[in-house]
C-alpha cells in the first residue's frame, strides 16, 4: 500500500507565507496583550528583553511544520477555497491545540486569561494560515 501523504500536493509558497504572517500577527498580538501575558506567565518585563533570540527562529520553523501538516490535512479534505482553509484551520486548532493547550494550563494552573491570550493567537494564525493554504492553489 502506498503512503497517502507522498501523492498530496503542497504549495510550499502559501506553507512559507502563512508562517511569516504567524510571526508578524504574533508580534501585534503580544505586544498588545505584553502585560496580562507576562504577569500569565510569571516573567517581567527585564525577563523578557532578555529571552534567547533564537526562539523566535525556532517558532518559525514549528509554525512551518504546523502549516505544512495544516497543507496535508487540507489538501486531504479537498480544501478549495479560503472559507473550506479557514474551517480547516479552525478544526486542528479546536482539535490539537485548544484541547492539548488547555489541558497543559489545567495542570498548570494558569489563568484563563493567559489561556485566551495564547489559544487565542493560535486560533488567529491558524485560521489566516488555512485562508491562505485554502486560497491559493497547487
Amino acid at each position: 500500500m502506498e503512503f497517502v501523504l507522498d501523492q498530496l500536493d503542497v504549495n510550499y509558497w502559501a506553507v512559507l507565507v502563512s508562517g511569516i504572517v504567524a510571526m508578524v500577527i504574533g508580534a501585534v498580538w503580544y505586544g498588545s496583550f505584553a502585560k496580562p501575558w507576562m504577569k500569565g506567565a510569571g516573567l517581567t518585563k527585564k525577563d523578557a528583553e532578555k529571552a534567547d533570540p533564537s526562539t523566535y527562529f525556532v517558532s518559525f520553523l514549528a509554525f512551518l511544520l504546523a502549516f505544512y501538516v495544516l497543507a496535508h490535512v487540507a489538501a486531504l479534505a479537498e480544501v478549495a477555497n479560503v472559507t473550506e482553509g479557514i474551517l480547516a484551520g479552525l478544526w486542528m486548532w479546536l482539535g490539537f491545540v485548544a484541547t492539548v493547550t488547555g489541558i497543559n494550563y489545567l495542570y498548570q494552573q494558569k489563568s484563563l486569561q493567559f489561556y485566551a491570550i495564547d489559544t487565542g493567537y493560535i486560533l488567529l494564525v491558524f485560521l489566516v494560515a488555512g485562508g491562505i493554504i485554502g486560497g491559493w492553489p497547487v
